[in-house]
């Protein structure tokens, strides 16, 4: 009778053995311990962490969940799952997390946990949390015509663009200047960073983030990848515009094509 009525309403019921956390919130410690871990030992940034996430197709990372479940609810759950297989180092809370609740730095519901939040955004978050449909409705992506640029990859204001994960941002070219990234020794990308959420906004301009791993836009706080531009992260739904690169030699010369 459970069973059915769980499928009625869009769940999966599955018969789990009583145990501290049963499956669910078992798995998910490590979602959450390790997280926090990488953060303790200055590994990564939460933020950083909860961009990779996403990346790799999680709605949320670990600390957006935590701060929108409340970091002291998701301490509580931790040290009952802790406490239940006998203190088992791999389960063990963190200091991290109990630093914010001293603080009373909750989450959502207090306006600060891991992040920063105003009015009503608990509620905007169980909204992203459900997964609810984007508007895929937006104003047309910019474009303007730019001479070619070429630049001499062996000068030394390119040498970050000599190693693969190497980028450079260029102010000229393109609507609001160009990030060329090296994928590998003969391939490159020239982005355009100009934002392709709401692009006409004064603020729509990307960045790369400070690990180097994606670009972002901190405006609407949408992300996107190196390998094509697309986003990771946030309400943009559109990747960015790619321009049309040429490697001769050791010139890389990048028109105003877009490819994409």
């Amino acid at each position: 009778m459970l069973r059915e009525f769980a499928k009625k309403i869009g769940k999966m019921p599955v018969v789990a053995k009583d145990s501290p956390g049963f499956i669910v919130n078992r798995v998910a410690r490590h979602f959450y311990v390790e997280s926090l871990l990488a953060v303790e030992k200055k590994w990564a940034t939460h933020e950083v962490i909860d961009e990779l996430m996403r990346a790799s197709g999680f709605k949320m990372g670990p600390f957006e969940l935590m701060d929108l479940i409340g970091i002291d609810v998701n301490y509580a759950v931790t040290e009952s799952v802790f406490l239940g297989f006998n203190k088992a180092e791999k389960f063990k809370p963190s200091r991290v997390q109990k630093d914010k609740i001293d603080k009373g730095e909750l989450g959502r519901k207090s306006g600060r946990g891991f992040y920063a939040y105003s009015k009503n955004s608990f509620w905007i978050g169980l909204l992203m949390l459900a997964g609810c449909d984007r508007e895929l409705t937006d104003d047309f992506i910019p474009f303007t015509t730019f001479p070619d640029i070429v630049l001499n990859l062996s000068l030394p204001e390119n040498f970050s663009l000599q190693t693969s994960g190497g980028y450079r941002q260029l102010s000229s070219g393109g609507v609001r200047g160009i990030i060329v990234y090296r994928i590998d020794a003969s391939t490159y990308a020239a982005y355009e960073r100009n934002c392709s959420f709401r692009p006409n906004e004064a603020c729509a301009t990307v960045d790369v983030h400070s690990s180097g791993l994606f670009m972002i836009d901190s405006c609407c706080g949408s992300s996107f990848n190196f390998v094509d531009g697309s986003p990771t992260g946030g309400p943009a739904w559109r990747p960015l515009n790619r321009y049309r690169t040429q490697l001769s030699g050791s010139n890389l010369t990048i028109t105003d094509e877009v490819i994409n």
